[in-house]
């Protein structure tokens, strides 16, 4: 197995990749899987719009870029338990947000889940 490369002025664990590294590499996989799904799509032409651009950036640096940065910062940390059990907040804040973005509405039975989700991740970051 290789040795990670060396980066003057980083404090880098031995055996560990930088994060910068990890990061293209992760990123430039995506884009050979998503480009015959796009061309055959039929849409083939960006329409560059300020909402275009805006939701483009937003996407690429705070949810992506900085949702992975900050998992792998915490999972360095130790917290992995706490880490994991973020993930199944997603659904409950996406469908909060969506309410009050876009005036949907969801059932009891989605707000049953949604609480139950809250309290799982609670109870496992208070016993973790």
């Amino acid at each position: 197995m290789s040795r990670p490369p060396a980066q003057s002025g980083a404090s880098v664990k031995p055996g560990c990749w930088p994060i910068r590294p990890r990061l293209a590499i992760l990123f430039s996989m995506t884009r050979p899987a998503s480009i015959p799904r796009w061309r055959a799509s039929g849409v083939a032409v960006i329409d560059w719009t300020g909402e275009f651009i805006f939701a483009f950036v937003w996407l690429t640096f705070a949810l992506s870029l900085g949702a992975i940065i900050l998992l792998l910062y915490l999972i360095r940390r130790g917290q992995a338990a706490r880490v994991s059990s973020l993930f199944f907040l997603v659904p409950p804040v996406a469908a909060i947000f969506s309410y009050f973005m876009f005036n949907e509405t969801f059932g009891p039975v989605a707000l049953v889940g949604m609480i139950v989700a809250v309290i799982g991740v609670a109870v496992v970051n208070r016993f973790s």
